[in-house]
This record gives structure tokens, C-alpha cells and sequence, in this order.
């Protein structure tokens, strides 16, 4: 290669020549880069958003259980109760995906 510095002074220098890299690969090596960027944040986002779902659904099932303490219709305790019982599911189910979603971002960052 030849270099000119600011005196135009000429420098020449022998440096063997790196070994060409197909295109194909150079694109492929981006691709992973941007699918692993896409991933982690596709794992945080549904950690995120699922953590958020589980505190919700929990509020909803304590004010169907405050609703169950104090009524005194028998269909509605039933009703209140199961609905209670429910949501209560739906977000321990939330938040073990939450848990887990946070799992694999954790994964992603240590170990890619």
C-alpha cells in the first residue's frame, strides 16, 4: 500500500493482503448479529409486558376476592370465587413466563 502524509512524503509499505471474505458470509455474520439484537430484545419485551400482565390480572382476582367477602348472594360468592380463582391462574401463569422470558435474556446476554 502506499500512504501520503501531509509533507507528500511517500511511504511505501509491504503488507500482505488479507484473504477476501465472500459477500455471502459477510451478509450472513449480519444477519446473526441483528437476529441475536432482535432476540434479546424480543425476550425483554415479553418479560416486560408479561410481568406487567401478571401484576394486573392479580389485582383484578383481589378485587373479585374483595367482592367475594362481602357479598352475600350464594351465586354471586360462587361467581366471585371462581373468578377469583381464575385470574389468580392466569397470572401465576403470567408471571412463570415472565420468569422465564427473563431467563432467556439473561442466557442471550452471558452467553451470545
Amino acid at each position: 500500500t502506499i500512504v501520503v502524509d501531509s509533507l507528500h512524503n511517500y511511504l511505501i509499505s509491504l503488507v500482505p493482503r488479507a484473504k477476501k471474505v465472500p459477500v455471502s458470509r459477510i451478509k450472513l455474520s449480519w444477519k446473526r448479529k441483528n437476529h441475536s439484537v432482535r432476540l434479546k430484545f424480543a425476550f425483554l419485551a415479553a418479560s416486560v409486558l408479561s410481568h406487567w400482565a401478571a401484576f394486573y390480572l392479580k389485582n383484578v382476582a383481589d378485587e373479585n376476592y374483595e367482592h367475594y367477602l362481602h357479598t352475600a348472594d350464594p351465586e354471586a360468592i360462587r361467581r366471585y370465587w371462581h373468578r377469583t380463582r381464575q385470574f389468580d391462574v392466569l397470572s401465576d401463569v403470567a408471571l412463570g413466563f415472565s420468569y422465564a422470558s427473563l431467563a432467556g435474556f439473561i442466557f442471550l446476554i452471558i452467553w451470545h
